[in-house]
């Protein structure tokens, strides 16, 4: 004789998923610091070159790379993103 289907009335937990209210909130010093654009930057400032080199096109590349020098060696945290 087969046995009847029962079904379940909890849900099985799941150990792949983690919920939310388990992860480990940020460090208090992390959320308030601001957002940084950093590649807004980085273009406002080759934007600046290009205009000190008398709008010459060619040098795109070159100020790009200054631009980037520039702004991650004064903000030395920033280097990864």
């Amino acid at each position: 004789m087969a046995k009847a289907k029962t079904t379940r009335t909890t849900p099985t937990p799941n150990s792949n998923v983690t919920s939310i209210s388990s992860a480990p909130a940020a460090p208090e010093s992390r959320r308030k610091q601001p957002v940084v654009d950093v590649e807004g930057e980085i273009r406002q400032r080759a934007y600046q070159l290009y205009e000190q080199r008398g709008f010459v096109v060619g040098h795109e590349n070159e100020d790009w790379l200054m631009a980037e020098r520039e702004i991650l060696a004064r903000s030395p945290g920033l280097q990864s993103a």
